[in-house]
């Protein structure tokens, strides 16, 4: 993934239970994403991430 800032609305999936978080990037770095849904904003480190996926 690059680093930059870009809004997409995705799908995260959650490792290791696969909890799944539905919200927009609206930052990519080096080692994570900041995510925004409906309610607040978390910053989500890659070692948690088991997918991404975008949304339509």
């Amino acid at each position: 993934m690059e680093v930059g800032r870009e809004e997409e609305q995705v799908q995260v999936e959650l490792k290791p239970n696969h909890f799944t978080l539905y919200g927009h990037i609206i930052e990519k770095t080096n080692a994570g994403i900041w995510l925004k849904t409906r309610t607040e904003t978390s910053y989500i480190s890659y070692d948690d991430i088991f997918r991404i996926r975008k949304v339509r």
